[in-house]
């Protein structure tokens, strides 16, 4: 059974101002050695954590995530899309790694893609798709 944790911070920002640290939370050590999740067991992944900040004077917002992957079906949750709407937002700074149960980091390096998901009435929304790293 594979068990790994991936730990994924995004910034999607509407403004060029916007910039990411990257200093990350600490990892319970409780959270690597999780084999299923409590609450729903049998599930192929659970998100552990969740926070969006929200700028509005600058005009920018963050989210991080944190998610534990118990299967190797659940690695397809490791195949990000974050949707914006061209000509009015942009997505400037992502930053991503992977944390195998055996402490392993993978830091995510590469460049997202753009990907068009719909385009109606002059209006087009897009999204930076990428895959985290597995190892």
């Amino acid at each position: 059974m594979l068990v790994c944790l991936f730990a994924s911070a995004w910034f999607l920002s509407f403004s060029p101002s916007a910039a990411g640290k990257d200093d990350w939370p600490p990892i319970d050590p409780a959270e690597l050695a999780m084999k299923d999740n409590p609450a729903a067991p049998g599930q192929h992944a659970m998100i552990l954590a969740r926070d969006v900040n929200i700028d509005d004077r600058n005009g920018f917002q963050t989210q991080y995530i944190r998610m534990k992957i118990f299967t190797e079906a659940g690695k397809e949750n490791g195949n990000i899309e974050i949707p914006y709407i061209a000509d009015f937002s942009s997505v400037d700074s992502i930053q991503a790694r992977t944390i195998h149960a055996d402490g392993k980091i993978f830091v995510f390096d590469g460049k997202p893609f753009d990907k068009m998901l719909v385009k109606a009435g002059g209006i087009r929304i897009s999204a930076k798709t990428f895959t985290m790293p597995i190892g």
